[in-house]
């Protein structure tokens, strides 16, 4: 292994905090919008940048019918574009996600992940999503190395 320069090491130059992270929430139509905007605020107020990912362009509809711009269709992004993945409710999001499998391989870890038990996302779940962002990296995962990025 090359030695590694600890001035260019990401890991040891880590900020605390999400300030300059990017997210991508993978979205489609039926989204639950609360927990979506819930979450948006959250991330934002901390300073992290939120980008809604869809199936398609333009815009999606809220389970309620409000209209959600869409900032990148799925076709167009890449998992090594953004910092964290989530994932609100509703069922064709959750297709998304899916459809997204190496955004959410790439993201996911045992140690890495917050799951809203029955769709219940409250300040508190927004605060540890932010904490386990703050973390930045989870190097202790076994699969690593099978990461492309």
């Amino acid at each position: 292994k090359p030695e590694m320069d600890a001035a260019l090491s990401m890991a040891s130059s880590a900020v605390e905090g999400i300030k300059g992270r990017k997210i991508a929430f993978l979205a489609a139509n039926g989204v639950n919008g609360e927990s979506l905007q819930l979450m948006c605020k959250a991330l934002e107020a901390a300073g992290a940048s939120v980008k809604i990912i869809a199936p398609i362009s333009g815009q999606i509809n809220s389970a309620k019918g409000d209209a959600i711009k869409v900032d990148h269709s799925l076709p167009t992004v890449s998992s090594v574009m953004f910092d964290s993945v989530y994932v609100p409710g509703g069922a064709d999001s959750i297709k998304v996600a899916a459809r997204a499998g190496g955004a959410i391989n790439d993201t996911y870890s045992k140690i890495g992940i917050a799951i809203a038990e029955n769709d219940e996302v409250d300040d508190d779940f927004a605060q540890d999503f932010i904490a386990l962002i703050g973390m930045h990296r989870f190097n202790e995962r076994p699969d690593l190395d099978a990461i492309a990025a």
